[in-house]
């Protein structure tokens, strides 16, 4: 079968598929509503006597300068989207346990669960790993709010992000000029950030000492992971595995959840880029993380 393209009627994102599913319905693998994929254009036949020459040249000529404007317009504005389509669609290598995914495809839904967060701020989309990314400015209020979904809540799970740094001797501009990446706010909620030398941790925040993982010092995307199990906490750069010492603590829930700032206090924003921010219900293995990172880099 011959294969063609739309664009979904719930997203606007374009998709490709096999003529075969013309006319039935589907989930739309972007953002998951269910679609009904239209008919397939229908290739030419010969229906009636054959046009006459000059008709036909006609058409012709008519034919090949709507393909062309049809291409350029591809090349100019649609190629890139259909290309994030395929890359999107790409996750299917994505491990169990995904309760969560931002890609920050012009909006910032969840992909997955359904726990969509709200821009404030100068928050924008810009360039990201995939398609499009969120970009912060580093700036107080600059970042997504998630609100406090019970998803979220948990005290064993892993974090996922491409970090991209916005520059090579900031983070933040905010208090303390530390970042956070991912958090779920004071009064005992966990925080995914990066000290003001580019040095990821991860904390509770209340009383418990921050864990220190590895550093980030240049403005090119790293593929950034956190996973907890118990009081096993590994951060991941780039697919490698960087353990830590024990960590015994538990995570109350009281504020705000969201990434790329502290979303209680709004402060601590992130200067630079998150894409493909995921929060998945478990500990990933060290396979599964590297799987992650070497499908998507």
């Amino acid at each position: 079968m011959a294969e063609f393209q739309f664009f979904c009627p719930q997203c606007g994102q374009g998709i490709q598929c096999d003529t075969s599913y013309s006319a039935t319905q589907i989930d739309c693998p972007i953002c998951k509503q269910a679609i009904v994929v239209p008919q397939a254009p229908r290739a030419a036949s010969a229906v009636g006597a054959p046009a006459p020459a000059k008709s036909r040249a006609l058409r012709n000529a008519l034919v090949i300068a709507a393909a062309v404007m049809v291409l350029a317009c591809l090349v100019i504005g649609g190629w890139y989207g259909f290309s994030k389509i395929k890359m999107h669609i790409a996750r299917g290598h994505l491990p169990p346990g995904l309760v969560s995914l931002w890609s920050g495809e012009g909006n910032a839904n969840d992909s997955v669960g359904g726990s969509n967060g709200t821009m404030t701020g100068s928050a924008k989309f810009g360039p990201g790993r995939l398609g499009q990314g969120f970009v912060f400015n580093g700036r107080t209020g600059s970042g997504v709010t998630l609100g406090n979904p019970d998803s979220l809540q948990l005290q064993d799970f892993t974090i996922v992000a491409w970090v991209k740094r916005g520059s090579d001797t900031v983070v933040s501009y905010g208090s303390g000029g530390n970042a956070s990446l991912f958090d779920s706010g004071w009064g005992g909620g966990y925080l995914l950030g990066m000290l003001a030398n580019g040095e990821v941790f991860f904390d509770n925040l209340g009383d418990v000492v921050p864990q220190n993982g590895p550093s980030i010092t240049d403005t090119n995307f790293h593929h950034v992971a956190l996973t907890k199990s118990g009081s096993t906490v590994v951060f991941y750069l780039d697919g490698t595995a960087y353990p830590v010492p024990s960590y015994t603590t538990t995570f109350t829930f009281t504020s705000s959840i969201g990434f790329g700032y502290q979303s209680d206090s709004r402060d601590q924003s992130f200067l630079g880029t998150l894409d493909e921010v995921g929060f998945f219900n478990r500990a990933l293995s060290a396979t599964e993380i590297q799987a992650i990172y070497t499908e998507q880099k």
